[in-house]
């Protein structure tokens, strides 16, 4: 099922999403404020994302082997001691926590559901489950331990609603920096107000609150408007041929092997 929902070019829409997510985080905002240049080049994260989902999802197993083996060397470097927020400073973070993967894997998880529900169709019966499970084996393959992830897509819903109520995520100066530069990435075509709208509208309310995004009349509006016109546009999408990951996947290797 993943392989299905991973086919939607539609699914870059949530991508802005699901960075925000993450960095409302704090480990993971001090993460990406420290060991990248997201600020100064913020699509090229979004874009690695996307290859990274597309190679090990679609690839040979060498090629996922050898994206697996990338980002976790990327992660070796990404450690540090927290500034904000004032409760937890001075506490150390990695990207190899657990906690912090499964995190950064749920976001991913969360906005590829929403987005293919919305804007493309609902699950049908046994969907959601079988595509939590496929993402369980995405996320056993990079080293999370069986015993952190969530047993069933029920229990996932369960953990996802204790992390957004909870007080796990703050919004820190580094998080609410990157969520500026982010926002300034036009995804979308149309330029920066529509991508803003989407990725705002489609956000949890308590972090959009947390973020401090407008959302009165006139940003409901153009959530509106952008959402309507993505669900009229979509079908042009669909007429993209099925076999797009595997195209991708052979321009890539051409390319690299140049």
């Amino acid at each position: 099922m993943l392989r299905r929902v991973a086919r939607e070019s539609v699914l870059l829409l949530g991508g802005q999403r699901a960075l925000l997510m993450q960095i409302a985080h704090p480990a993971v905002a001090a993460g990406v404020h420290a060991h990248s240049d997201f600020r100064a080049h913020p699509l090229t994260r979004l874009l690695a994302t996307l290859d990274a989902l597309l190679v090990i999802t679609f690839g040979t197993p060498p090629e996922a082997d050898a994206a697996i083996a990338r980002i976790a060397r990327v992660h070796d470097r990404v450690k540090g001691v927290l500034a904000d927020p004032a409760a937890l400073r001075g506490k150390a973070y990695s990207a190899h926590d657990p906690g912090l993967q499964l995190w950064v894997l749920a976001t991913l998880i969360d906005t590829s559901a929403l987005v293919f529900q919305r804007y493309v169709r609902p699950f049908r019966d046994g969907e959601w489950e079988a595509f939590y499970r496929d993402w369980r084996r995405f996320g056993e393959r990079f080293g999370l331990p069986p015993g952190r992830l969530p047993p069933d897509a029920s229990a996932f819903e369960g953990y996802m609603a204790g992390m957004l109520a909870g007080d796990a995520l703050v919004v820190t100066p580094a998080a609410a920096s990157i969520a500026r530069s982010l926002l300034q990435v036009p995804v979308l075509p149309g330029g920066i107000p529509l991508n803003r709208a989407i990725t705002t509208g489609l956000l949890p309310p308590s972090l959009r609150d947390r973020y401090e995004l407008p959302w009165g009349p006139r940003q409901r509006l153009w959530f509106r408007a952008t959402d309507g016109a993505v669900r009229a546009l979509r079908p042009l999408a669909a007429a993209i041929p099925v076999g797009a990951p595997e195209t991708y996947l052979t321009m890539r290797r051409v390319l690299r092997a140049q």
